[in-house]
């Protein structure tokens, strides 16, 4: 079985409503997709927000819509788990290798 962690800094998106627009977002996808992950404990931390700076936006930076910002992370979240699928094939191969005898 696995299960989710979250971690959303307020550092990198101050904005309540927005931190918790992203969790939802998480969890939702973590809830519908909880057999593409292999069993275990899941800590998923945003390294940078999937939303412009106000300095980037006085630059000319486009602020995306909801649906730009979810479409994002589950993209960002189906890469990561094929990069784990990945990983996680040889240290399965390798177990499976091993007799019981030896």
């Amino acid at each position: 079985m696995s299960r989710l962690g979250l971690i959303v800094a307020k550092r990198l998106v101050p904005a309540a409503a927005r931190r918790n627009l992203i969790r939802r977002i998480l969890r939702e996808y973590f809830r519908t997709t909880r057999d593409a992950f292999p069993a275990g404990d899941w800590i998923i931390r945003l390294h940078e927000s999937p939303f412009p700076s106000r300095a980037r936006i006085r630059k000319g930076a486009l602020v995306p819509t909801r649906l730009q910002v979810v479409s994002g992370l589950r993209t960002d979240l189906a890469q990561i788990l094929k990069r784990v699928a990945i990983q996680a094939q040889p240290q399965i191969r390798k177990d499976t290798d091993k007799s019981p005898g030896a």
